[in-house]
């Protein structure tokens, strides 16, 4: 049993080796920012990962909020959506990010 793992060893890993540097040459040779003239670039996200601001404006708990702030271990540490990236109050930041980035 020990000697069918060391050949296998000794003939995957050069294989995976020697994939992973052809997938390293040819990222290297792709042009990242090549798109046809008339395609569109977008963003996109969801309220409950960027948007915060869970308690302003009379936004009430939605269920997912309910469910993340009553059950835990949910999530890694107990984080909830309470904050998030905080595009309530940063909205004119992400603007401005989405504009720099020519979308």
């Amino acid at each position: 049993m020990e000697q069918s793992l060391m050949f296998k060893m000794k003939i995957f890993l050069p294989v995976h080796i020697c994939l992973i540097f052809v997938a390293i040459v040819c990222a290297q040779k792709c042009k990242r920012y090549y798109a046809p003239k008339k395609f569109i670039f977008s963003t996109a996200t969801s309220a409950f990962q960027i948007e915060g601001g869970a308690r302003e404006d009379g936004r009430g708990p939605a269920g997912v909020d309910i469910y993340y702030h009553n059950v835990p271990k949910t999530v890694a540490e107990n984080d909830t959506a309470d904050i998030s990236c905080d595009s309530y109050h940063r909205y004119k930041e992400d603007v401005q990010l989405m504009k720099n980035l020519g979308v």
